[in-house]
């Protein structure tokens, strides 16, 4: 599109852009085939969205929570706690990464 001048005033119309809507959703096997290994992301109604690395205060907490429940776990015998990189399948257009499941 191009702009329009007046003359007199020395003014430009400048065109107006819309956002458009994304026309696709990614589905959770094809999320699964995007996310690499060395990747944190979570899939929210379809659209990727990918996390930053982990803090060291993030990481300090994420241990000391991983012990605290693994602990309870084993000894109330209630199956087993893991970490980080386990990709949970909500639904169809739903999966994400818990730091600790």
């Amino acid at each position: 599109m191009e702009s329009t001048a007046n003359p007199e005033t020395k003014f430009y119309a400048v065109p107006q852009f819309q956002t458009q809507r994304r026309r696709f959703r990614t589905t959770y096997e094809e999320f699964k085939k995007l996310i690499k290994e060395n990747q944190k992301g979570d899939l929210i109604n379809g659209v990727v969205k990918m996390k930053s690395p982990a803090t060291f205060r993030h990481e300090k907490i994420f241990i000391f929570l991983s012990t605290l429940m693994n602990s309870f776990v084993a000894a109330k015998d209630l199956g087993v706690v893991l970490g980080s990189r386990m990709l949970v399948r909500i639904d169809e257009f739903n999966g994400y990464e818990p730091d600790i499941l």
